[in-house]
């Protein structure tokens, strides 16, 4: 859970990486390398976000802690009242 939480982060910091490098080669050679880096960077974010879904799914199949502790008793639905009739009053008014 915390690594797909840090994923978009080390996202971030690996896109603005080429900001830091210097322009040593020529222009036309740096932009189609800082291209593909960043081609390489999106490419691997997706299938690493894909390794961690894969990973938090099969995290779901398992019973939270404490499931094997019984619940508290279910009522049943009460019954619906047939046509015509008056729910039977309750109070003072009754006796």
């Amino acid at each position: 859970m915390d690594a797909a939480r840090v994923l978009p982060f080390l996202g971030l910091f690996l896109f603005l990486l080429p900001l830091l490098w210097e322009d040593a080669a020529g222009a036309g050679q740096a932009t189609a390398f800082e291209g593909l880096y960043l081609f390489a960077v999106w490419a691997g974010l997706i299938l690493g976000a894909a390794v961690l879904a894969r990973g938090l799914a099969e995290g779901l199949d398992d019973p939270p802690a404490g499931a094997d502790r019984p619940g508290p008793a279910e009522t049943p639905p009460a019954e619906p009242a047939p046509d015509g009739a008056r729910p039977a009053e309750t109070g003072a008014a009754s006796q």
